[in-house]
């Protein structure tokens, strides 16, 4: 004979049987969240739209926590359909996608081979292979075309004692502080200000065009509509102001 107290935990324990079999039918329906389960998601960047505002470029970039390393490719998309086809495929972190004005050709910046830092590189968007027009000792980021497309606007980062008018010897010279800095040991700062501020350094514009093909860094603004490039960006910061368009690289100051 089954007593009332015996009766009611029986019940208690096919209500909790049927709680733990119901929880174990959702999590079978919809997994956990685990962290490797987020480390695979593709994550989405930098979409930059054609000129003629049909075709959209952007960046996928995939986790491999294997090797704990990130590859970032490009990507095409068609506005009207949403079809997507890929456009680059290296082990490399390709980025900041750049449309010429006739909208047959991307910029964009990415390591790859023997490259020390992100240099730039352009392609056609109906396929081949992309071609390296320029590396810096920094890296290169910020590519924007000239309006004829025969220029690349790009920014990067100098060092102000050995800027110069950024020739190839000012280039050579900075490559090998780059190379001095990185093998030293040593890596105090030391300042002559009781103070030490966050603010470490100070940033000034330098500007210089690149050519969109054979790689050459033309020093001057000379063919720049542009009446003064020191106006064109805001003391401290890189990014030209409203009043005027980009038009040659601008190089931090470190």
């Amino acid at each position: 004979m089954i007593t009332k107290a015996q009766g009611t935990r029986r019940t208690a324990l096919l209500t909790l049987a049927a709680l733990f079999l119901a929880g174990a039918t959702l999590t079978a329906q919809k997994p956990r969240l685990t962290p490797q389960a987020l480390w695979s998601m593709k994550r989405l960047g930098n979409p930059a739209l054609s000129p003629d505002g049909k075709t959209v470029a952007f960046t996928v970039q995939e986790w491999s926590i294997d090797k704990n390393k990130s590859t970032t490719n490009l990507w095409l998309a068609d506005v009207a359909t949403g079809a997507t086809r890929r456009l680059t495929a290296a082990a490399a972190p390709d980025g900041a996608p750049e449309w010429d004005p006739r909208g047959k050709r991307l910029a964009f910046t990415s390591k790859r081979g023997e490259d020390e830092s992100a240099s730039l590189y352009v392609m056609a968007v109906d396929g081949g292979e992309p071609q390296k027009v320029l590396e810096l000792p920094y890296a290169v980021s910020g590519p924007r075309w000239m309006p004829d497309g025969q220029g690349i606007v790009v920014s990067t980062s100098v060092i102000p004692e050995l800027a110069g008018a950024l020739a190839k010897a000012d280039l050579a010279a900075t490559a090998k502080e780059i190379k001095r800095r990185k093998d030293s040991r040593v890596t105090a700062k030391v300042t002559e200000h009781r103070q030490y501020r966050y603010l470490t350094s100070t940033r000034r514009s330098w500007r210089r065009p690149a050519r969109a093909t054979g790689g050459t860094w033309r020093p001057g603004c000379s063919a720049i509509p542009i009446a003064s490039s020191a106006s064109s960006t805001t003391p401290g910061s890189t990014t030209p102001t409203a009043s005027s368009r980009p038009t040659c690289p601008t190089a931090s100051r470190r």
